[in-house]
């Protein structure tokens, strides 16, 4: 309740003649509200739901008998980290011949920016773990460099993918400022109908004084 009277003011108030119609109306419109707004998403689609060829091919290496010991596991992770760092150099320059001048620059400051942190986060994050006890710690440690660099690939691959979402439509002529201008109305979109439905709920379950 303190919700949605943060949403629609302190001027509003349940009809006092229908409190258990309300009640039910409540329930049944508050499920509907959450079941049908969305929040847009940056780079995302049904695929991003799949698993990547990469991790496919980490698990796939870890379910090797000979690789069911501390050198074997790291050894997997090791290998997944360099293929992460390949698909991340990949789309790093896919992505740089796409930007916009003036982009490319910012994004080059960024990577350099990531870079260092790549190294001082693996430098801190490699002590710890070795300095705990169990070898299973050092395969942690693998983990973890394999995922701070997988995380930058996606990010960079998301940056490209919805710059590029439309890029080989059949039929189509990419236009970057044109293809922005349908991202940032799409967004807008998505809100506008989020607010509609917050009016059909008003509408339905309030009455003003």
């Amino acid at each position: 309740m303190c919700l949605l009277s943060a949403a629609f003011g302190n001027n509003l108030t349940v009809m006092p003649n229908a409190k258990t119609e309300y009640i039910m109306t409540l329930k049944t419109i508050t499920l509907a509200i959450f079941g049908l707004i969305t929040v847009p998403s940056f780079g995302q689609d049904n695929k991003s739901k799949e698993k990547h060829p990469i991790d496919i091919r980490l698990d796939k290496c870890h379910t090797i008998n000979s690789n069911q010991t501390t050198y074997g596991m790291m050894n997997c992770e090791a290998i997944a980290r360099d293929e992460w760092n390949i698909e991340m150099n990949k789309y790093y320059k896919l992505l740089m011949d796409t930007l916009q001048t003036g982009e490319g620059t910012k994004l080059k400051a960024s990577q350099n920016a990531w870079l260092s942190y790549r190294d001082k986060e693996m430098e801190f994050s490699g002590t710890m773990y070795y300095n705990m006890q169990g070898t299973m710690w050092r395969v942690e440690a693998a983990g973890r460099s394999c995922e701070i660099v997988k995380q930058r690939a996606l990010e960079i691959k998301g940056y490209y993918d919805m710059l590029t979402i439309d890029k080989y439509a059949p039929g189509n002529v990419y236009k970057k400022q044109a293809h922005r201008k349908r991202i940032y109305t799409g967004w807008n979109n998505e809100y506008f109908r989020s607010f509609n439905i917050f009016k059909v709920f008003q509408q339905c379950c309030y009455t003003r004084i």
